[in-house]
């Protein structure tokens, strides 16, 4: 019985001496600063907490995820009953737009970490919004004024990521339209709160018959319902998609020869009147050769194709005409585009020069 007796007492003895340890317990582990100007300079906050265990507690270690968010803490034993403190410091120079910064406190106890959150909107001051969003359009302010795509296969689809920022101290809901033919946009913050940055997701699928190389076009972006809407441009160079063909058709492509890549109209009266040169186009392989689209972007210059499908052998007459009064200098330097379905030659270049006789 005594044996037993004693069994009994050293087992409660050891769970009063397990449950005597520290526990903390904060009033609160989320603080948001709201929406505040960089210009303020550095935030901070509290985050007091408690003791209810029954030894002293200890904080260990206290680290912030970015050298932006510095925390300070009570360094000394917080008894039984007693409260400490962790301060959050938050450095918002150079950071405009939503925030959210965790800290990681330790204590020891059972369950060590704690995770404490800051976050809020920073509403950037002129400076820091100028080296990031340097085109200032009225409520907003953007990185630049155009979508561009790059390489974009025909019948593919491409993305491109548009970023504007909320200069007021209102909510704006930016709406697009006149989205050119096979472009769409999305976006997860449709509304966009003051001093935040709403990132648009466009994607772009050339889908027209006539749409291949460089294309071009503009759509409209209105910032609020009572802002002047702004113009943006887009670019794109579309290419034919060669991904889908088989060895087999490899082999039987068709193959584009041009003898002169260079049409030469020397030296030009400026009062003759429309001036015209010519190149030839032979297709040397099998199947039929598809011109997709000859152009040039150049002021005076216009390009034609005596046809856009040249069979297996066959030549097509390509005419250049320039218009000497419509030139913008003296000089003829026009770039012709030659788009093709020749996985060899699917974008070629040729020249036409010259120059205008001086007076």
């Amino acid at each position: 019985m005594k044996n037993l007796l004693l069994t009994i007492l050293i087992g409660a003895g050891a769970t009063v001496a397990a449950q005597a340890e520290p526990e903390v317990k904060f009033l609160t582990e989320t603080h948001d600063f709201g929406a505040f100007d960089e210009n303020d300079g550095t935030v901070s906050c509290d985050f007091p907490f408690v003791n209810v265990g029954d030894e002293p507690l200890m904080i260990v270690a206290a680290r912030a995820t970015c050298g932006c968010t510095t925390p300070h803490y009570t360094k000394d034993a917080v008894a039984p009953g007693d409260t400490g403190v962790v301060t959050v410091k938050y450095n918002p120079t150079g950071r405009p737009g939503r925030f959210g910064k965790k800290v990681y406190v330790d204590f020891n106890t059972d369950i060590p970490r704690h995770t404490l959150l800051v976050k809020g909107v920073v509403i950037g001051s002129s400076n820091t919004l100028r080296g990031r969003y340097p085109v200032d359009a009225g409520p907003v302010k953007m990185r630049n004024r155009s979508i561009l795509f790059g390489d974009v296969p025909k019948g593919r689809s491409k993305s491109a990521f548009f970023e504007l920022y909320n200069a007021t101290a209102d909510t704006l809901i930016p709406a697009w339209s006149n989205l050119p033919e096979g472009l769409t946009v999305t976006t997860a913050t449709p509304a966009v709160a003051p001093g935040e940055q709403a990132t648009y997701t466009f994607y772009f699928r050339p889908i027209g018959s006539d749409m291949y190389g460089t294309y071009t076009d503009t759509l409209t972006l209105r910032p609020s319902a009572d802002a002047d809407p702004i113009t943006i441009d887009m670019a794109a160079i579309v290419e034919e998609d060669f991904s889908t063909l088989t060895p087999g058709q490899l082999r039987d492509a068709p193959h584009m020869e041009i003898k002169e890549r260079l049409v030469d109209f020397g030296i030009v009266e400026p009062t003759q009147g429309l001036i015209t040169g010519k190149f030839t186009i032979t297709n040397t392989g099998k199947d039929p050769l598809m011109l997709r689209r000859i152009y040039t972007t150049d002021p005076g210059v216009t390009v034609t194709s005596s046809t856009d499908k040249v069979k297996k052998g066959k030549s097509a007459t390509v005419t250049v005409t320039v218009d000497p009064l419509a030139l913008p200098s003296e000089i003829i330097n026009a770039r012709i585009s030659i788009i093709t379905n020749d996985p060899d030659n699917a974008s070629t270049i040729m020249r036409a020069v010259g120059q205008l006789k001086s007076e």
